[in-house]
């Protein structure tokens, strides 16, 4: 028995080797009409300012927005 067979078997899938693999087809490309994007809506943001940090010389203000859950820092 030679050490190829020896690899091939039931619990082991017979060995390919790729020199002599047929190469795969092409997928189909994707049609304008069968691609949906589902991009977030956005709206315009209201800020309200909701605090003000003041830390080793720097002014740190936090807003949020009255539409959304975003925050901003500056």
């Amino acid at each position: 028995m030679s050490a190829a067979h020896s690899l091939e078997g039931p619990t082991n899938p017979p060995v390919l080797h790729l020199a002599t693999a047929a190469p795969l087809p092409a997928p189909e490309p994707l049609r304008a009409e069968g691609v949906r994007l589902d991009l977030p809506r956005t709206h315009q943001h209201l800020w309200d300012l909701r605090g003000v940090e003041f830390e080793d010389g720097l002014t740190v203000r936090s807003y949020e927005c009255t539409g959304c859950t975003d925050v901003l820092f500056r």
